[in-house]
């Protein structure tokens, strides 16, 4: 499942530039940059305008961005895969990219103005953000995505609907499709001490997963083979294991 693919030879938008000379100037005109998870080739530091530390995550303002990004090393690209996922199940995603810096494969965060991890802005929580948050817990546990507490869970203001949606981050890639780890301390806090139960399930679409018709199972499957084609092509054999845990819900 940990399968290394280092896209060292991929070109990627970043390699698309157009470049226009103006008096003697050189003007570099990016692309548009969509927030769907695509590699967008090799940077350097010349790209990277300033490097910080904000919680113990590392925080660069890219020249070809218009926001900062948290960053993280990665074998691949499935937390990129993981997180647009996250829109098939009517949950929020934060928004990534891939980049090869330095002969290592960084995953981008995009990272509003106003986001803050749950654990230092637990007062921001609502009970539609509540609500989010025992989705992303029971969605991590049948999916299989990697150890997470509550320093792996982002806040972000959503103007359209009014309270502070939970976003997960995907640091590592999926370890397997058993339980995923969850700390007890978080368990015990959002879920309760026992195994989920019923309420919880009808609260996420986990429910409505299971409640589906075969052919709607089959429409996620192929949804989600769609993204991972359009990120990654050499992890579609995940689609296998996802399909396998989502027929088993």
């Amino acid at each position: 499942m940990n399968k290394k693919i280092i896209p060292e030879n991929r070109n990627g938008i970043l390699n698309q530039l157009s470049f226009q000379d103006l008096n003697g100037i050189t003007l570099v005109f990016f692309p548009e940059i969509k927030w769907n998870g695509t590699f967008l080739g090799t940077i350097d530091d010349r790209n990277i305008t300033t490097k910080e530390v904000i919680n113990g995550k590392d925080v660069w303002l890219l020249n070809f961005l218009q926001c900062k990004v948290m960053v993280n090393t990665a074998i691949n690209m499935l937390p990129c895969i993981n997180d647009e996922i996250l829109d098939l199940f009517s949950l929020a995603k934060i928004g990534t990219h891939s980049v090869m810096y330095k002969n290592s494969l960084y995953i981008l965060y995009k990272l509003e103005e106003h986001d803050n991890l749950l654990y230092s802005k637990p007062e921001l929580v609502s009970e539609k953000t509540t609500r989010e948050i025992r989705q992303i817990i029971v969605l991590k546990r049948k999916l299989g995505w990697s150890k997470f507490d509550e320093k792996n869970i982002i806040l972000r203001w959503n103007n359209n609907l009014k309270y502070y949606r939970a976003i997960p981050l995907h640091e590592n890639t999926i370890s397997n499709f058993k339980n995923v780890i969850v700390t007890k301390k978080m368990y015990t806090k959002w879920i309760g001490i026992e195994i989920i139960d019923n309420q919880i399930f009808k609260d996420c679409l986990i429910w409505k997963i299971k409640k589906a018709l075969i052919v709607e199972l089959y429409m996620l499957i192929s949804k989600i083979e769609k993204i991972i084609l359009s990120i990654e092509p050499e992890l579609v054999y995940i689609k296998n294991d996802l399909q396998r845990v989502i027929f088993q819900i």
